[in-house]
């Protein structure tokens, strides 16, 4: 009984942290076009509150509360 207890904890652990690392894969994303020192010029978003979106980098970034959101071709 204590074999089985034993190797059932074991499994269960084991499949824990397979679960976890398939979890935390990511597909790859490729960087954004600008420079990491390219300063956007922030503007309001025509009919949304608190959104701002930068016309002067290329691609769409938008800035919402704290959070920064960027898509580029697709992504």
């Amino acid at each position: 009984m204590h074999r089985v207890l034993k190797a059932t904890a074991i499994v269960l652990v084991l499949a824990t942290c397979a679960a976890a690392g398939a979890a935390w894969a990511q597909p790859y994303q490729p960087p954004p076009p600008f420079g990491a020192y390219d300063k956007p010029d922030w503007y309001p978003a025509p009919g949304s509150p608190r959104v701002y979106y930068a016309p002067n980098i290329p691609g769409d970034l938008f800035w919402v509360g704290s959070r920064y959101f960027y898509y580029h071709g697709g992504y």
